[in-house]
């Protein structure tokens, strides 16, 4: 659940980048956990948009994780949730994302997701890689201050209609 909840803030901070996202935008997600001392947890979650409200900003996004380590092993969660029309809609068209790149702080860089490259902009400050991918992200890893690192890699994708 902590990882679910780790996306969620991540897409919050790309709405400065986003354009409306489209009804049927997905993501699929790998979340793996490395902790000091002890096993990694991996577990996987999948995000598509199931509705959009342009006129008023809110959307409702499903959300399906599969936790494939650790003690909820082979545990499926899902989860809707609806955000307020104050909230800025995340996802969608980050087409224009390495034009604004060096202009918003980041660096253009080639990332390999093990299953092809995706030219992406990537953040130092909050170690994320963001491209044109629905959700904008591709990459991210944090560190917490118990030592724990969290990287998360985009598995799939496709834009809605």
């Amino acid at each position: 659940m902590k990882k679910i909840t780790l996306l969620t803030t991540l897409l919050s901070m790309s709405s400065a980048f986003a354009n409306p996202p489209s009804v049927g935008d997905y993501a699929k997600y790998q979340f793996t956990t490395t902790h000091p001392s002890g096993a990694p947890d991996v577990s996987t979650a999948a995000y598509t948009l199931t509705f959009y409200d342009s006129g008023k900003g809110a959307f409702l996004e499903s959300i399906d994780g599969v936790v494939l380590s650790g003690i909820d092993q082979g545990r499926p969660t899902h989860i809707e949730t609806t955000y307020k029309p104050s909230i800025k809609p995340n996802g969608g068209d980050f087409s224009n994302i390495l034009t604004i790149c060096g202009a918003t702080g980041g660096q253009i860089q080639n990332i390999d997701l093990g299953y092809g490259t995706i030219q992406s902009c990537y953040y130092s400050l909050n170690g994320s890689w963001v491209a044109n991918v629905p959700f904008g992200f591709v990459k991210t890893v944090t560190t917490n201050a118990n030592g724990d690192t969290t990287t998360m890699k985009l598995l799939e994708y496709k834009f809605g209609k």
